[in-house]
């Protein structure tokens, strides 16, 4: 039995592993086919697909890139694209540009409100694109989570997850490091000129039942798949967007968004979304062997 997972970070974004460890990790838990989609940045491309060939693991070069469409903000993936396109590439590096003033603003207010975090540990990870993820683990770490689990009153046994600790202090501290991102059109655009294929990330964490429009729309500009199976799905939300995707004529995708192994210190009873979610991509993956986009 083998299993694929066509939506995963590595630290090149804001996940926890190097494309390399990704690889070894998926080969020992089954998986046949991988495919790296870092947000906005495509830097652990060639080195996971170095990794795959090694390992003999499938890899699909993937991207996940935030964009924007009327009121909505989505997400973008793309597969099997040219990673040496330069258009690609000169936009890539330009998302990730202006993300990096907004990272060292919200450092500095932190900062200034008596937080443990310094810029240069931050911005040494390996990270092209920082996101409130890479600020939210320091809030985890050390005096810091004492003060966290104070201010958010946690009871003694309470599980506390990252999500947790940027939804309370959002508002306070992570409103000023919104996401870089370019229209729907435009991304779908630049996949498509660099030879790949355009899917929306999971909708049901942008889009409601009453949002069918959208994929509809973008369709209709060019969108090819839709990641219908999906780790933030329900499987009531897999369902409605499976027959979604079918009647637009999209491909489906399975992507479980793993970033990483949590902390054993967080405490939470399930440490990677691996652990359940390999039944969930079986599932799927007659869509990945009859698709023509990962022939």
């Amino acid at each position: 039995m083998s299993f694929i997972d066509l939506h995963i970070h590595s630290y090149y974004s804001d996940g926890f592993h190097s494309p390399n460890d990704l690889v070894k990790k998926g080969k020992s838990l089954g998986f046949s086919a991988l495919s790296l989609t870092d947000h906005n940045g495509i830097e652990g491309v060639e080195e996971m697909m170095k990794a795959g060939k090694e390992e003999g693991i499938k890899i699909i070069p993937g991207v996940e890139i935030y964009t924007n469409f009327k009121k909505y903000h989505l997400h973008i993936l793309g597969y099997c694209f040219r990673s040496d396109n330069p258009e690609l590439r000169k936009v890539l590096a330009k998302l990730q540009e202006e993300k990096r003033p907004k990272i060292r603003e919200t450092i500095a207010l932190l900062k200034k409100d008596g937080w443990e975090i310094e810029e240069k540990e931050v911005f040494q990870c390996p990270s092209v694109y920082l996101g409130i993820g890479h600020i939210a683990g320091f809030l985890m770490k050390g005096d810091n989570l004492k003060r966290v689990k104070k201010e958010m009153n946690l009871r003694p046994r309470q599980i506390l997850g990252m999500g947790d600790v940027i939804g309370f202090y959002f508002k306070k501290y992570f409103s000023f490091c919104s996401e870089t991102e370019i229209s729907a059109d435009s991304a779908i655009e630049l996949i498509h000129h660099a030879g790949g294929k355009a899917v929306l990330a999971h909708p049901g964490c942008q889009l409601g039942r009453k949002d069918w429009w959208v994929v509809k729309e973008l369709k209709e500009r060019g969108l090819d798949g839709l990641e219908a199976i999906s780790g933030h799905h329900s499987w009531e939300q897999q369902d409605l967007w499976q027959r979604i995707a079918k009647e637009f004529g999209l491909f489906i995708t399975c992507g479980s968004d793993y970033h990483g192994d949590l902390p054993q210190e967080w405490g939470v009873p399930f440490r990677t979304i691996w652990d359940y979610f390999r039944a969930i991509a079986e599932k799927s993956e007659i869509f990945y062997e009859n698709s023509f986009c990962f022939s």
